[in-house]
């Protein structure tokens, strides 16, 4: 049923007409089940207005959910030619956003720092020997990139020169809002969301509100096409790399904002995720050096 990098975590299978059942197959997928039972439950003990299918928890880490036979994922909607509609989109997650909690100061800062470069760094050393052997490449796309080092650096002087908000809130937030997780019925236009993250940093459920735009901008630029992608050969010459990533819409990257910071911190995990491709994982991680360059150029 499933494919893609999910498909490592989680199987989905066909119950009946009706239900589907959604299983954890890794122990990274054991967690993220639990999240997501976490999130589906919280929906519906505070009664929350945000579309999901129906689901009924069978075990820890496994649980039957509707199943939305006449829907279809928003990213194969808009490769038919359909346009997207944020609002529609934007609406449903204000009212998602509007369950806050207060966290402490210390609790903001360390899961900001958590999601904006801790992970990239864990991640990064499960895939260094594999970018190692390509790291001849210094251009990608015609721009010559910046190294990894240099980027984290700079994320690291972002984030320690940002300003906490007085008010230290965080909202009840998706966290995996690629446009794979956003399904549409093309005759009805209503919407459902799945696979929640359910996490953000260390906390359960509640994050800051612009990592679900960023989840939603980095889908919409070309993670959620490329999440699909078979990538058999890389375009290599030289000490450049050509990488094709069809985006629905490029991410804008004309300022320096903890909306764009995500984005690319986002995209430099992102290779991690294909571990066992090593094609995969090469274009992806060179896509994240080349995005962020081009934002960390202008900044400059």
């Amino acid at each position: 049923m499933n494919s893609g990098y999910g498909s490592s975590l989680t199987r989905v299978s066909i119950i009946n007409d009706t239900t589907l059942k959604k299983e954890a197959i890794s122990n990274y997928g054991k967690k993220r089940i639990k999240k997501e039972i976490l999130f589906y439950k919280k929906l519906k003990e505070s009664n929350i207005n945000f579309p999901v299918p129906e689901f009924n928890q069978i075990s820890e880490f496994k649980f039957n959910m509707e199943y939305l036979s006449d829907y279809i994922t928003y990213q194969e909607y808009l490769n038919n030619g359909f346009k997207i509609n944020k609002k529609v989109i934007f609406d449903h997650l204000k009212n998602l956003h509007a369950n806050s909690i207060k966290v402490s100061e210390d609790e903001f800062k360390n899961n900001l720092q958590i999601e904006t470069y801790g992970k990239v760094e864990e991640r990064y050393s499960e895939i260094k020997d594999i970018i190692d052997k390509y790291n001849y490449i210094k251009i990608v796309n015609g721009i010559e990139i910046l190294d990894f080092t240099n980027i984290i650096n700079f994320i690291k002087n972002f984030i320690k020169s940002y300003e906490i908000p007085t008010n230290n809130h965080y909202s009840l937030i998706h966290g995996d809002l690629q446009l794979n997780n956003i399904l549409i019925n093309p005759n009805t236009n209503d919407l459902k969301f799945i696979d929640p993250k359910g996490y953000f940093g260390n906390l359960d459920l509640f994050g800051m509100t612009e990592y679900d735009f960023a989840k939603f901008y980095f889908g919409l630029g070309g993670y959620s096409n490329f999440d699909m992608k078979e990538v058999n050969n890389l375009n290599i010459k030289d000490n450049e790399i050509i990488i094709n990533i069809e985006a629905i819409e490029e991410i804008d990257l004309k300022q320096i904002n903890l909306v764009n910071i995500f984005i690319i911190s986002i995209w430099l995990g992102n290779a991690h995720c294909f571990k066992d491709n090593e094609l995969k994982v090469v274009e992806s991680f060179f896509y994240a050096l080349y995005i962020s360059t081009k934002l960390i150029k202008r900044y400059k």
